[in-house]
């Protein structure tokens, strides 16, 4: 039960992380207060923080159903 919290919350976290950084590239949002190329290093770092957030959920996951 716990381990589908875990997957649960980790997924959308994964999710909320990719929606930043997808926003932060493709949208005008708080266009005023992250300038333009600020904008895209931090769009970039959040998409490769969650991407590197569901590999180590997928190996966790993955990993607790291999011990079960």
């Amino acid at each position: 039960m716990g381990n589908k919290i875990t997957l649960v919350l980790g997924a959308m976290v994964v999710a909320l992380i990719l929606v930043m950084g997808i926003g932060l590239l493709f949208t005008t949002i708080l266009i005023e207060k992250i300038p333009k190329p600020n904008r895209t290093y931090l769009g970039f770092v959040f998409i490769i923080y969650a991407s590197f957030r569901a590999y180590r959920i997928f190996k966790s996951f993955k990993d607790s159903i291999n011990n079960d």
